[in-house]
């Protein structure tokens, strides 16, 4: 087997993570952080057909990105803070959006990774944290299910 570049682009600042969407081909969810996601900003940009559609700012690190199965105007992220947010595609100014439309706060410490439910009917999120936790979570009503506590940091799930 062999892999062929077709297309590639420079970031910003380091990338944490991307995620093709389960609902539009050839679209891409990227996010790269600042100073190694240390600390500073951090951006998600959309990519469609290896052409930029819209870039979200955020004053925190964002470490990991999940299209929403069941909404495919959606998606979620993993934050520095310990909250994960959500952010609406549809929602946008001049391709630039200020911010996410939900954010719930329940770890401890930075939440490295989501990931959505595959069954779209479904509205389950995973979320694992360096507190040494995974959190199931409700997401028709953002509220976390159970918690399962680890003694390791989990980074991804």
């Amino acid at each position: 087997m062999t892999f062929r570049i077709i297309n590639q682009t420079r970031l910003p600042d380091a990338c944490y993570s991307l995620r093709y969407s389960p609902h539009v081909v050839n679209q891409l969810a990227i996010i790269s952080c600042e100073n190694f996601g240390i600390r500073g900003r951090s951006t998600i940009q959309l990519v469609s057909n290896y052409n930029p559609l819209m870039m979200f700012n955020w004053s925190d690190a964002l470490f990991d990105v999940s299209f929403v199965e069941t909404d495919p105007s959606l998606i979620v992220c993993a934050s520095g803070d310990g909250s994960i947010s959500v952010w609406n595609l549809n929602n946008n100014n001049n391709n630039i959006q200020s911010g996410p439309v939900v954010s719930q706060r329940e770890h401890q410490r930075e939440v490295w990774c989501v990931h959505w439910s595959e069954s779209r009917s479904n509205d389950a999120l995973l979320s694992t944290s360096a507190d040494g936790t995974i959190k199931l979570w409700n997401m028709n009503r953002l509220e976390q299910k159970i918690t399962l506590l680890y003694a390791y940091r989990l980074s991804c799930i």
